[in-house]
């Protein structure tokens, strides 16, 4: 792979991270799901393991839309393994108001 293919799934994974916090935090459940393959596997802290597109949206739509939530993604970093595989890691902070109010 040259250095210009290696930087571009490198961008597209960090775009992928960044999307997810996105779409989750404005409750764009479709965006979401549009994020994952139809039999992807979400290892859930709170919710456990979810399997598939079902269990996504069955999980999403059981989400209080009241308390607002804001995820801030930084320091992604991606490895290009190769062609059809990539791996990385990223913190995020989370803010959330179980009041409804707006995150500070």
């Amino acid at each position: 792979m040259n250095e210009r293919d290696r930087l571009a799934v490198e961008q597209a994974c960090a775009r992928l991270v960044t999307a997810f916090h996105i779409h989750i935090d404005a409750f764009e459940h479709d965006a979401v799901l549009n994020l994952f393959a139809p039999d992807a596997v979400w290892v859930h802290p709170m919710a456990g393991v979810l399997n598939g597109h079902k269990d996504f949206q069955d999980y999403l739509d059981s989400k209080s839309t009241k308390p607002q939530a804001m995820h801030i993604t930084t320091n992604i970093l991606i490895e290009v393994v190769d062609e059809n595989h990539a791996r990385g890691r990223c913190y995020y902070t989370f803010y959330y108001d179980g009041e409804g109010r707006n995150p500070a």
